[in-house]
Protein backbone atom coordinates (compact mmCIF):
# COMPACT_ATOMS: atom_id res chain seq x y z
CA UNK A 1 0.00 0.00 0.00
CA UNK A 2 2.54 2.19 0.93
CA UNK A 3 5.64 1.14 -0.53
CA UNK A 4 7.70 0.53 2.58
CA UNK A 5 10.96 -0.64 1.55
CA UNK A 6 12.50 -0.32 5.31
CA UNK A 7 15.74 -2.58 5.68
CA UNK A 8 18.05 -2.43 8.33
CA UNK A 9 21.31 -3.38 6.48
CA UNK A 10 20.07 -5.52 3.73
CA UNK A 11 17.54 -7.41 5.56
CA UNK A 12 13.82 -5.77 4.99
CA UNK A 13 11.96 -5.71 8.17
CA UNK A 14 8.86 -3.91 7.65
CA UNK A 15 6.99 -6.12 4.85
CA UNK A 16 4.27 -8.58 6.25
CA UNK A 17 2.30 -10.91 4.88
CA UNK A 18 -1.32 -9.91 5.42
CA UNK A 19 -4.26 -12.47 5.24
CA UNK A 20 -7.29 -10.60 3.78
CA UNK A 21 -9.78 -13.22 5.09
CA UNK A 22 -8.32 -14.51 8.46
CA UNK A 23 -7.30 -18.06 9.39
CA UNK A 24 -9.81 -17.94 12.20
CA UNK A 25 -12.38 -17.49 9.12
CA UNK A 26 -10.89 -20.25 7.42
CA UNK A 27 -8.96 -18.17 5.19
CA UNK A 28 -6.63 -20.12 3.20
CA UNK A 29 -2.49 -19.51 2.85
CA UNK A 30 -3.02 -18.48 -0.44
CA UNK A 31 -1.08 -15.98 -2.64
CA UNK A 32 -4.43 -14.56 -4.17
CA UNK A 33 -6.21 -14.30 0.18
CA UNK A 34 -3.01 -11.89 1.15
CA UNK A 35 -1.40 -8.78 0.73
CA UNK A 36 1.88 -7.49 1.04
CA UNK A 37 1.40 -4.86 4.11
CA UNK A 38 3.70 -2.64 6.14
CA UNK A 39 3.26 -3.61 9.86
CA UNK A 40 1.11 -0.16 10.50
CA UNK A 41 -1.08 -0.81 7.41
CA UNK A 42 -0.81 -4.58 8.17
CA UNK A 43 -2.61 -3.79 11.65
CA UNK A 44 -5.24 -1.11 10.25
CA UNK A 45 -6.27 -3.58 7.99
CA UNK A 46 -6.95 -6.30 10.10
CA UNK A 47 -8.98 -3.59 12.74
CA UNK A 48 -10.78 -2.66 9.45
CA UNK A 49 -9.86 1.21 9.62
CA UNK A 50 -9.61 0.69 6.04
CA UNK A 51 -11.09 -1.89 3.32
CA UNK A 52 -10.25 -2.28 -0.30
CA UNK A 53 -13.01 -1.37 -2.67
CA UNK A 54 -13.04 -1.95 -6.30
CA UNK A 55 -13.09 0.97 -8.73
CA UNK A 56 -12.92 0.50 -12.43
CA UNK A 57 -10.07 -2.27 -12.31
CA UNK A 58 -8.32 -1.01 -9.85
CA UNK A 59 -8.74 -2.36 -6.39
CA UNK A 60 -8.59 0.97 -4.00
CA UNK A 61 -8.42 1.83 -0.17
CA UNK A 62 -11.37 3.08 1.19
CA UNK A 63 -10.28 4.78 4.88
CA UNK A 64 -13.18 4.54 7.41
CA UNK A 65 -14.85 7.25 8.38
CA UNK A 66 -14.80 6.76 11.84
CA UNK A 67 -11.35 6.96 11.85
CA UNK A 68 -10.29 9.46 14.49
CA UNK A 69 -7.08 11.22 15.92
CA UNK A 70 -4.65 14.02 16.72
CA UNK A 71 -1.55 12.42 15.40
CA UNK A 72 0.05 12.78 12.70
CA UNK A 73 -0.02 9.29 12.21
CA UNK A 74 -4.03 9.36 11.14
CA UNK A 75 -2.04 10.91 7.81
CA UNK A 76 -0.67 7.29 6.96
CA UNK A 77 -4.21 6.41 6.32
CA UNK A 78 -6.05 9.20 4.90
CA UNK A 79 -3.28 9.69 2.23
CA UNK A 80 -4.18 6.54 0.78
CA UNK A 81 -8.04 7.04 0.10
CA UNK A 82 -9.09 6.29 -2.71
CA UNK A 83 -5.50 5.62 -3.94
CA UNK A 84 -5.24 2.00 -5.97
CA UNK A 85 -3.04 -0.75 -4.21
CA UNK A 86 0.15 -2.17 -6.16
CA UNK A 87 -1.03 -5.69 -7.57
CA UNK A 88 1.30 -8.26 -8.66
CA UNK A 89 1.75 -7.98 -12.76
CA UNK A 90 0.55 -11.41 -12.88
CA UNK A 91 -3.17 -11.79 -12.61
CA UNK A 92 -2.72 -14.67 -10.60
CA UNK A 93 -1.59 -13.41 -7.94
CA UNK A 94 -4.08 -10.60 -7.36
CA UNK A 95 -6.31 -10.61 -4.45
CA UNK A 96 -9.27 -12.80 -4.82
CA UNK A 97 -12.45 -10.66 -4.97
CA UNK A 98 -14.33 -13.73 -2.90
CA UNK A 99 -11.40 -12.58 -0.02
CA UNK A 100 -12.39 -8.85 -0.34
CA UNK A 101 -15.60 -9.15 -0.53
CA UNK A 102 -15.49 -10.93 3.16
CA UNK A 103 -13.19 -8.39 4.44
CA UNK A 104 -15.86 -5.55 2.72
CA UNK A 105 -18.75 -8.03 4.82
CA UNK A 106 -17.11 -8.57 8.04
CA UNK A 107 -16.35 -4.34 8.69
CA UNK A 108 -18.83 -2.34 6.16
CA UNK A 109 -17.10 0.68 6.70
CA UNK A 110 -14.72 -0.25 8.96
CA UNK A 111 -16.45 -0.09 12.18
CA UNK A 112 -13.70 -1.15 14.85
CA UNK A 113 -16.20 -2.06 17.77
CA UNK A 114 -16.10 -5.14 16.53
CA UNK A 115 -14.63 -7.94 18.40
CA UNK A 116 -11.90 -9.09 16.77
CA UNK A 117 -10.68 -12.90 17.29
CA UNK A 118 -7.29 -13.62 18.45
CA UNK A 119 -6.23 -15.41 15.81
CA UNK A 120 -5.97 -13.61 12.53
Amino acid sequence: MCGSDLRLNDYPFDLEAAHIKWHAYDGPDEVANGLALCGFHHNSFDRGVWVLKAQHSDLVVHVSDGLRGRSSAINLLRDFQDCPIYLPETNEYHPDQQYVRWHQDYFGFGNSLIEIPQEI
